[in-house]
């Protein structure tokens, strides 16, 4: 064991060739160097520098593949993002992206279920937009969204049952339009709201039955209307009123008839 062929010499387990040596697992070209899962060279354990991504980006049905393929880099979009008329089902693809200078559109995807990994992303400057998605059950992709500097509009997603992925918005620069959803069943995602720059609508949301999520909501610049939610309960309104210290020039409220908790009847 001691002499040239065995376990200590050249050929063997600790020499050149060998396991501790050149050419093995421990040395150039091996798996702990340059080119192998752990060195740079685009290997396992590198990561691709972050990518700003100028202009504007559309995700469509046309070439769907080849637009993502645009964007999938991206840690920054500096205008505008928009993904519609999609058969995507999901938009995992994203989650390096941390900020749209523009607009975040995401409107009439019919087969999408889930908004995916939008994890890194704190901030739209334009407006966001989630219309028209039948298929979309939440916003649980955008757990990180602080601050959207135009408005926000949440409207005719026919199954969303939630906005829980809302829940680290802090600010919308303009008006906040949450309506014709009908599976949504409260705001409890936008307890971290506490400002809107513009008007608020909460309208024909049939199976709302609450808005005690809007509990940290104290400043709508613009007009407030929160109407026509057959299942909303008239109390829940008037205590976020009651909270609100600087909400809206005008107020319109009516036709919140659903039942409050203690109740047999609904509301005015």
């Amino acid at each position: 064991d001691d002499d040239v062929s065995d376990d200590d010499d050249t050929g063997d387990d600790d020499d050149v060739s060998d396991d501790d040596d050149t050419g093995d697992d421990d040395d150039t070209g091996d798996d702990d160097d340059t080119g192998d899962d752990d060195d740079s060279g685009g290997d396992d354990d590198d990561s691709a520098a972050p990518v700003s991504c100028v202009g504007d980006y559309t995700v469509d049905g046309i070439d769907t593949a080849g637009d993502l393929a645009q964007i999938v880099d991206c840690s920054s979009i500096s205008g505008t993002l928009t993904i519609q008329e999609t058969a995507l089902t999901t938009l995992s693809p994203l989650a390096s992206l941390t900020s749209v200078g523009g607009s975040l559109v995401v409107n009439n995807n019919t087969s999408m279920t889930s908004l995916g990994d939008f994890s890194g992303l704190l901030s739209v400057g334009g407006d966001l937009s989630i219309w028209g998605n039948a298929a979309l059950a939440d916003l649980d992709g955008f757990s990180s969204l602080v601050s959207v500097g135009g408005q926000v509009t949440i409207q005719v997603n026919t199954v969303l049952s939630d906005v829980l992925g809302l829940s680290s918005l802090a600010s919308i620069g303009a008006q906040l339009s949450i309506q014709l959803n009908p599976g949504l069943g409260n705001l409890d995602g936008l307890a971290s709201l506490s400002s809107v720059g513009g008007n608020l609508y909460i309208r024909f949301n049939d199976f709302l039955t609450d808005v005690d999520g809007l509990v940290s909501l104290t400043t709508v610049a613009g007009d407030l209307y929160i109407r026509d939610n057959e299942a909303l309960c008239q109390d829940s309104v008037d205590a976020f009123l009651g909270a609100c210290t600087s909400c809206g020039s005008a107020v319109e409220v009516s036709g919140n008839d659903g039942a409050c908790p203690g109740d047999s009847g609904g509301g005015d």
